[in-house]
């Protein structure tokens, strides 16, 4: 019976907007493994990724995709029209910022170190006296600078993701945020394991949920679409589930 209705509810959505919005977006992200997966510049794969274009080939947009640093891609979904960007964390200080599309993934996220550094740290306070690697734009680094840190003392801003690992591994900081799924994905091509990382502080409210948003003055159209689709994939999904 579940199914049967989920069949029908498929096949409104489906009906209910079928107009092509022939305004041309650009969709930017940063290179976030295992969210987004980017190889020699381009977009590759990766479990936001893929959700994504699901949802622009559902709402039959015309866009073009952009890899960029996150700080870089942010700042261009702040100021310009029709612009998609993913994966965002939604907080109150952003709220106000875009239009929300729908949730991609959770992730809980951590200061860690490495464990050969024998790291331990269990306050934000005792943290301070350390470099922490963060990303500008970032909500993690939203989040130390709300609570006292600077970029001129104890955080070093860095370009990506990927970046804050390398600086960690050269000894240039002590800490980085991260989940153990975005180490796991950053040791698939390094040499490194999740064994070699000591998970020192579970960031408070840092529990991340990772949004699909437009920026402001994206036209209305587009934003229907979207959302159209982005219901659809999720019953799609929810048939899926109950497939035997």
């Amino acid at each position: 019976m579940r199914f049967a209705i989920l069949n029908i509810v498929f096949l409104l959505l489906t009906f209910a907007y079928n107009a092509k919005a022939q305004t041309k977006v650009l969709i930017v992200t940063e290179d976030l493994p295992p969210l987004q997966i980017v190889k020699n510049g381009q977009l590759h794969d990766g479990l936001a990724y893929n959700q994504v274009k699901r949802i622009v080939e559902s709402a039959n947009l015309t866009a073009k995709w952009m890899v960029a640093p996150w700080s870089r891609a942010y700042q261009m979904a702040v100021t310009e029209p029709n612009v998609l960007l993913f994966s965002v964390v939604r907080t109150p200080h952003r709220e106000d910022k875009f239009i929300w599309i729908g949730q991609l993934y959770l992730m809980e996220i951590a200061l860690v170190s490495l464990k050969s550094k024998q790291i331990n740290v269990s306050t934000l306070e005792q943290a301070k006296s350390l470099l922490v690697g963060a990303k500008r734009n970032d909500v993690v680094f939203d989040f130390l600078e709300q609570d006292g840190f600077r970029a001129d003392n104890n955080i070093v801003v860095v370009r990506d993701t990927t970046d804050t690992f390398k600086m960690l591994f050269k000894g240039r900081v002590d800490l980085v945020p991260a989940s153990k799924m975005v180490i796991e994905a950053y040791c698939k091509n390094s040499n490194c394991s999740l064994q070699d990382f000591t998970f020192n502080i579970p960031l408070p409210n840092m529990v991340q949920d990772f949004y699909l948003v437009a920026s402001k003055g994206t036209d209305p159209k587009v934003i229907q679409a979207l959302r159209h689709a982005y219901q659809l994939t999720l019953v799609e999904d929810n048939k899926k589930a109950l497939q035997p």
